[in-house]
C-alpha cells in the first residue's frame, strides 16, 4: 500500500525532493533542511479562507505555486514542527492542485535526528483528496448519503465547547474521531494498517466514500491525509469545515455525542 505519509529516514532518500517547511519564520531561521523554501503557517490557512484566493479557485493557486518554485516536477517533501497538521494542510492543497508531495512523519524534530534509510519506498500516486464545498456536502446530508468523520474534540463535537464557532454541536451524521487518537506515544502517526483499523471500527469502510473535517482546514486535512495512507480510495476533505457550515443558519446542526 502506498502512502503519502512517510518516515523521517525515508524523507531523506528521495530523489530531487524539493523541501517545504511550514514552521514559524523563527524555527525555520533557527534550523532547516539544506534548500528548504518556507512558508509561513498561517500564509494558505488565510488564502484558503479568502473568497478571491479560496480552494475552488485554481489560477491563483497556479501563479502562488509557481511564485514559490512549488510547481514541480520534484515531489515536495513538507514538514512541519511535528503537530502534523500544518503539513497536512500544506500536502492537501499542494496533492489537489496536481502536485506531487509527502508528509514526514514526526516533522522536523524526526527529521533532523535522523539518517538516511534502506527502508522501501514506493512514490508511486495514491488516491487523490478532493475539495468538498458546503453545497455538494449539504445536498448529501440532506440525503443521508454523507459519511462524515469530524476530526474535533469531543467538546467540540457535542458542543459543549461552542466558543469558536457560530453555533456549537456537529454536521448530522457526523462521525467524531479526534485527530489525537491516530499519533502513537513518540507522537508519530500509526502504520497505516492501525491507521484503517481505527476507523473501520469507527464504521468507516475503505472502499466507500469518506468526507473529512474540523473547524477550519487543519485536522481536517490531517484527518483527509490519515484516510489516504489508511488505503481509503474516495476521500474529499470540506475544507472550510465546521466554521463555515455553523455559520450558515439554514443548515441544520446537532448537538451531543
Amino acid at each position: 500500500m502506498t502512502s503519502p505519509i512517510v518516515s523521517a529516514a525515508q524523507a531523506h532518500t528521495i530523489s530531487k525532493a524539493q523541501f517545504l517547511d511550514v514552521r514559524a519564520q523563527a524555527q525555520y531561521d533557527e534550523s532547516h533542511v539544506s534548500g528548504a523554501i518556507h512558508l509561513e503557517p498561517r500564509a494558505w490557512r488565510d488564502r484558503a479562507k479568502d473568497s478571491t484566493t479560496g480552494l475552488n479557485r485554481q489560477g491563483p493557486w497556479e501563479v502562488e505555486l509557481a511564485e514559490l518554485g512549488l510547481d514541480g516536477p520534484e515531489t515536495i517533501v513538507v514538514y512541519d514542527d511535528g503537530s502534523m497538521t500544518e503539513a497536512a494542510r500544506a500536502w492537501f492543497i499542494l496533492q489537489l492542485f496536481g502536485i506531487p508531495a509527502v508528509v514526514v512523519n514526526g516533522g522536523a524534530p524526526a527529521l533532523f535526528a535522523a539518517a538516511g534509510s534502506t527502508e522501501p519506498l514506493d512514490l508511486s500516486p495514491v488516491a487523490k483528496a478532493r475539495l468538498v464545498e458546503k453545497a455538494e456536502l449539504s445536498l448529501k446530508v440532506a440525503s443521508r448519503t454523507a459519511r462524515i468523520w469530524d476530526a474535533r474534540t469531543p467538546a467540540e463535537f457535542d458542543g459543549s465547547k461552542a466558543d469558536s464557532y457560530a453555533r456549537g454541536g456537529h454536521i448530522p451524521g457526523g462521525i467524531n474521531v479526534d485527530h489525537r487518537q491516530f499519533f502513537d506515544d513518540a507522537g508519530l502517526i500509526k502504520p497505516s494498517k492501525t491507521l484503517q483499523e481505527i476507523l473501520r471500527a469507527e464504521g468507516f469502510d475503505p472502499t466507500q466514500e469518506i468526507t473529512t473535517h474540523c473547524g477550519s482546514g487543519g485536522r481536517g486535512s490531517f484527518a483527509g491525509l490519515v484516510a489516504t495512507a489508511a488505503g481509503f480510495e474516495q476521500v474529499g476533505v470540506y475544507y472550510q469545515g465546521f466554521s463555515e457550515w455553523a455559520a450558515d443558519s439554514t443548515l441544520p446542526v446537532e448537538t451531543g455525542a
